[in-house]
């Protein structure tokens, strides 16, 4: 009785078994799906994906949906943009069916044909395509029965069963299904109908009393002699082909394992599992050997659920992904192969879950290897995890019950010989814990004991459990003897000699010579000899490079490969391979291929090589050839994060990782990569950065023609590996030209410029998401023409020559001054290096001042500036305000000045790049990082604006960054001054349109507040990754400027807090009198974020 109260007092104990664990991808319209209902899917021959929708057709390669929709000025589009149906023939050709009848798609030259010559289709609500023979489709109609349609004579011949029937079928034939045994099955609201086509033989098989009982459309065989149908009302139906036996699965609300809904839409074979969509319990699977149901359904919250309810497209395709489409939810992709490690987390609407996401304990008994699980969570207590039955058990604290943890967080976990089990907590000390009688009880009542932060423990190397060690997070190392109680206690003091260096224990190894391996969190290694009791350590030395790198390390592996001992350490600086002998370090860092320098733990498997969590996935290394395999969350991992003390290997080789998001398992040797190769392909050809609109689909073409002058033109292409693309990586060569293969990591574009006429082959190969290389790839021939030089328009172009040669001559007469200047490359003191850019202002030069010997950037105005004498004055009066500036966070004007008719501005050279260089190279920044240069711009603006200076373009190209990322606004040359009416008159554009302020684009009351406004767009697009306002012209870029209220940052980034919103808000109103008064008040703001 005393059991069963302790039971009901501090342990959740579930019984009900865990589902098979499916994460999904999502796809929706705000990744280029035209619409979110998806209606049908198709893979085509060349891989790329379909997808039919309520609001056109979709190719989908990985990356971009390529949509084609009716144009009704063109015959050759889509007829109509419901899609209901889509299959590819052995011709190549796609066969769509709309609401509105029959189209066919040719790949090869991208034009669609409709069908409406035939009146059994024309107008035709297509509900199903399916492929018969060769040469043969079977068509299904909401109101016209269904029929064959012959693709090679295009006739049809339609078969109505209403009038062979003795009574009426009312909404068509949904979906038809030729059998094994040579009869057609038909679904209808009726009921199932089988028609034998040579006899013309109709028989009807009602499944229900009730109206529209067969609804899925699709129908499908097992291996046992069934087919499988969906009703509306009662569930799933099978029906055996020999018996005609009829057989329901319906949904029981008290039945753990029966479907979820009655309403089936969809069904789809895999194997031994059926796959079944439902209008409002999601997607289920049906084990067909146990007849057991798992459903899937979404909860309405982030992360990796389906994402809607109403499933009405389910396709496997030919890698093994699984597509789903519902209605109005957008797509979802589950890559059963790429979930290499099982992950378990916390699910808040299913209690037999994990109590907490964030791990720091993970422990296997010896005697329980591949059985339970123990998992120390960091605010939720202790789970216990029987992996046969798949329930999780979980202790948490009870104040109310003395015989409870002590403490919910969990840092280290041990079994003895006894069976009881050593459970370490963050401030409740060691609880021991009776697992047959569920009593936990302290270690010790002293003060010390009852209070310790836990992170180690582990018995003694040469006793055994006679003394067991324990680390703590402040109070050292501490022996504790089993048998007498006795406790020694290892601290680190102020000039003690040969002792412990850090409180902080954070890693434990004991080798087989009997000394202990110590990693701190400040004090890097330490070496513990227990016979004298003296510590030796071996701290990080910036002076020594074969010391450790940092000295937080985490964990400590021994390696077993090696003859001499070798210690690999998990530390906060990379991996460091220490060599006992020598007492030397070697370092493995992000520089090596580490993918992040904070690694939480390092073990070994049977093959040699080493597994690493970090800060940024799992790694796996071989230090043999030195190479690196990662691992990220679309593998299955837990998440990018993980934690510290969250690893252990089993005896079994099994090993377990935890972190933020919950813990993965994981066997090495079970990780194996797909190596089938992906399909290559070249989507896109480009001339001059426009996009060329072939004869036919680039993808059918193999030589593209190039005149001579047509010497810049790129091509983009794909791998079809839909598992991961963004882990698809490439390379190419242009024979003829590039020596070698030119490897581009994930990049999927190659440019070429000014290459000579003749005959060249451009080849593009490509991994799979696991690295796998189609090392064949793909490719075509380019061939370049060589110049006409004797044609007509030649001569033409000669005379024209001379023209031009004429007018240079005048321009060199009125110029010379500034060409000898240049020809010198010299201007005034300055010594020109080379050319850095060009702007509507003049060229910028890198330059030398000689008197000095400092680099500075010259920029040299345009001869049109100063062509009056009152804008050189301008220009003076100007240059004198400009290097009044003095700001860390604007550029620093050196000099304004003249040399003869030229006009130039020395600033100081700054070699960090633009701000819109950085974010492309770092992106997403932190939102620490983009606070800092938010703060430092507005530090430029208060002075900008305390001069009464408007910059007025405000923008990540005109911010530029110096060595130490200290960033300097700079390009004033649309700031608000007299030199600006000139400017204007030469045609400049005042601001750069997406991020000038309703007021700039009417040139009415321009102040200090349309920089906050453009402030407003910068800062958008460092939090998002994206521009508040858009369109596709200047029109419709004015029109969303003046309109468009633009979503919250928030919307785009789940960490961006209201405070940002609301910035980026009062920024952007449209009212320049309700935007913040002044950049001091921008601020105040962002420093209190």
């Amino acid at each position: 009785m005393i059991k069963i109260i302790l039971l009901l007092l501090f342990i959740i104990n579930i019984a009900l078994p865990q589902k098979p664990s499916i994460q999904f991808k999502h796809l929706n319209v705000e990744d280029g799906l035209s619409q979110s209902s998806v209606m049908c899917i198709l893979q085509d021959l060349d891989g790329f994906m379909w997808f039919g929708t309520e609001d056109g057709l979709n190719r989908y390669d990985g990356y971009n949906f390529k949509i084609f929709k009716n144009d009704p000025a063109d015959s050759n589009t889509l007829g109509n943009n419901f899609i209901r149906a889509i299959y590819q023939d052995y011709n190549r050709q796609i066969w769509i069916g709309t609401g509105r009848g029959l189209n066919r798609y040719n790949p090869e030259n991208g034009n669609f044909y409709s069908y409406d010559n035939i009146q059994a289709l024309k107008g035709q609500y297509i509900n199903t395509i399916s492929l018969i023979n060769k040469n043969e489709l079977c068509i299904t109609t909401r109101d016209n029965g269904f029929g064959f349609f012959d693709i090679t004579t295009e006739t049809f011949k339609a078969h109505n069963p209403e009038d062979f029937l003795d009574e009426p079928l009312s909404s068509g034939v949904r979906s038809a299904y030729l059998a094994s045994s040579g009869e057609y099955f038909l679904a209808t609201a009726g009921g199932i109908v089988k028609f034998n086509r040579q006899s013309g033989e109709y028989l009807l098989f009602k499944v229900s009393n009730l109206d529209n009982s067969i609804s899925a459309k699709q129908i499908v065989e097992d291996d046992t002699g069934n087919l499988w149908f969906g009703s509306f009302y009662d569930g799933l139906v099978k029906f055996n082909l020999k018996s005609h036996a009829i057989s329901f699965y319906k949904s029981h609300p008290d039945k753990k394992n029966s479907i979820s809904d009655n309403h089936i839409i969809y069904l789809m074979k895999e194997k031994n599992r059926l796959w079944i969509g439902t209008e409002f319990g999601g997607v289920n699977i049906l084990d067909l050997k146990q007849e057991r149901f798992y459903s899937y359904e979404s909860k309405g919250l982030p992360g990796d659920d389906i994402s809607g309810n109403y499933i009405e497209s389910i396709y496997r395709d030919r890698s093994g992904l699984i597509w789903i489409g519902t209605n109005a939810s957008g797509l979802n992709v589950y890559d059963p192969k790429r979930i290499k490690f099982i992950h378990y987390k916390n699910e808040p609407l299913n209690s037999n879950s994990l109590s907490d996401d964030g791990i720091y304990a993970l422990y296997e008994a010896p005697d329980k290897v591949g059985q339970e699980l123990w998992i120390g969570t960091d605010k939720a207590g202790l789970n216990r995890l029987d992996r046969a039955n798949q329930r999780f058990t979980v202790y948490k604290h009870d104040p109310a019950n003395k015989n409870s943890i002590s403490n919910n967080s969990v840092r280290a976990i041990y079994k003895d010989k006894s069976g009881i089990l050593w459970v370490g907590t963050a401030g409740g000390g060691i609880n021991l814990f009776d697992q047959n009688n569920e009593v936990f009880k302290p270690l010790s009542n002293l003060p010390l004991m009852k209070q310790l932060s836990v992170r180690t423990i582990l018995p003694d190397p040469i006793s055994g459990e006679q003394a067991m060690w324990i680390g703590t997070a402040a109070d050292g190392l501490i022996e504790y003897h089993t048998s007498t109680g006795r406790i020694v206690n290892y601290l680190s003091l102020p000039d003690q000699k040969n002792g412990l260096n850090s409180n902080d224990i954070r890693a434990f190894y004991a080798d087989k010579k009997g000394i202990i391996w110590l990693g701190t969190f400040s004090g890097g290694l330490n070496r513990l000899d227990p016979k004298t009791e003296v510590f030796k350590g071996y701290p990080a030395d910036a002076a020594n490079p074969n010391s450790i790198t940092n000295n937080i390390v985490l964990s400590i592996y021994d390696d077993p490969t090696t003859d001499d001992q070798v210690l690999w350490l998990g530390t906060a600086g990379g991996i460091n391979r220490f060599d006992v002998k020598t007492e030397t370090f070697t370092h493995i860092t992000e520089n090596e291929g580490l993918p992040n320098n904070v690694v939480y733990s390092v073990m070994g498997d049977a093959n040699g090589d080493l597994w690493i969590s970090t800060n940024k996935g799992v790694t796996r290394y071989n230090p043999k050839d030195s190479t690196f395999r990662n691992y990220s969350i679309s593998d299955g991992l837990q998440n990018e994060e993980f934690n510290a003390g969250a690893y252990f290997k089993s005896k079994s080789g099994e090993m377990f990782l935890g972190g933020i998001g919950g813990f993965n398992i994981f066997h090495p040797d079970s990780l194996t990569d797909n190596m089938e190769p992906a399909t290559i392909k070249i989507t896109s050809f480009k001339k001059f950065d426009k996009e060329v609109k072939l004869e036919r689909n680039i993808e059918s073409i193999r030589q593209i023609n190039l005149a001579y002058n047509e010497d810049f033109f790129a091509f983009e292409f794909v791998s079809l590996d839909y598992g991961a693309p963004e882990k698809n990586q490439y390379a190419y060569k242009m024979e003829g030209f590039d020596k070698d293969w030119i490897y581009c990591g994930t990049r999927r574009y190659a440019s070429y410029t000014n290459l000579d006429p003749g005959d060249y082959i451009f080849r593009v190969k490509g991994t799979n998401s696991d690295g796998f290389w189609n090392e064949k790839g793909t490719s075509i021939e380019i061939s370049i023409e060589p110049p006409p030089w004797l044609t007509w328009w030649a001569y033409i172009i000669y005379l024209l020559g001379l023209v031009l040669l004429a007018l240079g001559v005048r321009w060199i007469i009125l110029n010379w001054k500034s060409l000898l200047a240049i020809r010198k490359r010299k201007i005034s003191h300055y010594k020109l290096v080379e050319r850095v850019g060009e702007g509507g202002m003049g060229t910028v030069f890198r330059a030398v001042d000689v008197n000095t010997n400092k680099i500075v950037a010259l920029k040299v105005l345009k001869a049109e500036m100063l062509k009056e004498e009152s804008n050189k004055k301008r220009f003076r009066h100007e240059g004198h305000l400009l290097t009044s500036l003095r700001n860390e966070n604007i550029v620093k004007t050196h000099e304004i000045g003249e040399s003869g008719n030229i006009g130039f501005i020395a600033m100081e050279f700054l070699t960090g790049g633009t701000l819109e260089e950085y974010l492309e190279a770092n992106k997403p920044l932190s939102l620490e990082e983009i606070k800092r240069i938010s703060l430092q711009i507005c530090n430029g603006l208060i002075e900008i604006h305390s001069q009464k200076i408007y910059h007025r373009d405000i923008k990540t190209a005109n911010i530029m960054l110096d060595a130490d990322k200290n960033i300097r606004i700079m390009d004033f040359g649309l700031s608000k001054s007299p030199i600006v009416t000139t400017m204007t008159n030469l045609g400049t554009v005042m601001g750069t349109l997406g991020y000038v302020a309703p007021e700039q684009v009417t040139g009415v009351n321009v102040d200090h507040r349309t920089d906050i406004f453009s402030f407003g767009v910068l800062i958008y697009y460092m939090l998002t990754l994206k521009h508040p306002f858009n369109g596709e012209n200047e029109m419709a870029m004015i029109h969303s400027i003046f309109n468009t209220e633009p979503e919250p940052p928030s919307t785009f980034r789940e960490d961006v807090s209201s405070g940002y919103d609301q910035i980026v808000k009062k920024c952007l109103e449209k009212d320049p009198l309700l935007r913040y008064e002044n950049a001091e008040d921008i601020k105040d703001d962002l420093l209190k974020i």
